[in-house]
């Protein structure tokens, strides 16, 4: 029977698994391949993945971002001019996953936390970014995707650093999607 769902999520027609992926990355966006391709499982009535429906999202996907639909930044999908905001994962165990976090989502959590505190050290950006998204904890791998986007913020100016602190750079953007009461 879970073949049979498979197929009927195969053999849908692409402008409704394209408009139910277009939703999904609306409401959710920057959001990871992997992650949509489960939602549309999950749409479908399926309660585990199979290799027919991720290749009828990448498929679907693919198309989208041809035709300027969807902006796909590495292995995230955003709708184009997208506000991305920061999401918390409190309980979202399964998007938990520091590798699903979108570098354009800690982008914007980095400078709401330097912004909102008026500058902070490296190790207390990397910290408070990570309580933004809902993590208790800092593991090493968001420690580690932290401190990537932080440096590379820095090289390209969106922050700057001086006597150990980081403060927001020219290049900023400062209309992130984050409320100030939730960085404080």
């Amino acid at each position: 029977k879970s073949e049979n769902k498979s197929d009927s999520v195969h053999e849908l027609p692409d402008d409704v698994i394209q408009s139910t992926i277009c939703r999904i990355v609306e409401i959710e966006g920057p959001v990871h391949l992997d992650e949509i391709a489960r939602r549309v499982a999950s749409a479908g009535g399926l309660k585990r993945m199979s290799s027919r429906v991720t290749q009828t999202v990448e498929t679907q996907v693919d198309q989208l971002v041809t035709r300027a639909a969807l902006v796909r930044d590495f292995e995230f999908l955003t709708i184009p001019n997208q506000r991305i905001r920061v999401r918390v994962r409190r309980t979202a165990i399964h998007l938990r996953t520091p590798a699903l976090i979108a570098l354009s989502e800690i982008h914007v959590g980095v400078l709401a936390i330097v912004e909102t505190h008026f500058g902070a050290s490296r190790d207390d950006a990397i910290v408070e970014t990570g309580r933004l998204f809902g993590f208790s904890a800092t593991s090493p791998q968001l420690r580690d995707r932290i401190d990537g986007e932080i440096t590379t913020m820095l090289a390209n100016g969106a922050l700057a650093e001086s006597d150990g602190w980081l403060h927001a750079g020219a290049e900023a953007v400062s209309d992130f999607g984050v409320s100030p009461e939730s960085v404080k």
